[in-house]
């Protein structure tokens, strides 16, 4: 048994975006943040099964759920407007001038970058993949992308640029991760 993130990472490694890889991360965005660190082909569980719970991580005094999720971001927004939005829509209003939405946005954009350099320089995955609903976006990637160099300026110019890459088996990641898993315990 595996739960999602980790099904749909092994998804990935088997016949996505991860084929072929050794090591990835793979960050699951939507209502929160999941995800799952995958090490020599396998998911990498930790000691107390929290291996890959990036949501849970912490930049200041929130979590990265509560900074990088489009519905966190929305419900950030919503408060601060007075509006009823969706966070595929407040992302689309940063790029109209919404200077609430720009705001927001960034925040969004910010926090997921540094928890993606973070991984980076911890555990050195060959890619860090993005699935979720938030990777039918296609300004993420180059926004993080943006970001992550900044980041790599302020702190550390020569550290290892993550290869941020979208996930290709989308919603049926974790089915055939469900399967990937059966065949690596009884292979």
């Amino acid at each position: 048994m595996e739960n999602d993130a980790n099904s749909a990472a092994l998804g990935e490694l088997a016949e996505g975006a991860g084929k072929n890889c050794d090591s990835m991360a793979f960050f699951v965005i939507g209502t929160g943040i999941g995800g799952a660190l995958i090490i020599n082909q396998k998911v990498w569980h930790g000691a107390h099964l929290f291996g890959g719970e990036f949501g849970y991580m912490v930049i200041g005094t929130e979590s990265v759920s509560d900074l990088a999720s489009p519905v966190a971001m929305a419900k950030r927004y919503n408060k601060r407007t007075g509006k009823k939005l969706d966070g595929k829509t407040v992302f689309a209003l940063a790029d109209e001038d919404d200077p609430v939405a720009s705001d927001e946005r960034q925040t969004l954009i910010h926090s997921l970058a540094l928890a993606i350099y973070n991984v980076q320089q911890s555990f050195d995955p060959e890619k860090i993949v993005i699935g979720g609903g938030i990777s039918n976006n296609p300004e993420l990637i180059p926004l993080l992308n943006q970001e992550i160099e900044k980041l790599r300026k302020q702190f550390n110019p020569d550290s290892i640029k993550p290869e941020i890459v979208l996930c290709k088996l989308k919603s049926d990641a974790n089915l055939r991760g469900a399967v990937a898993n059966f065949e690596q315990i009884h292979h």
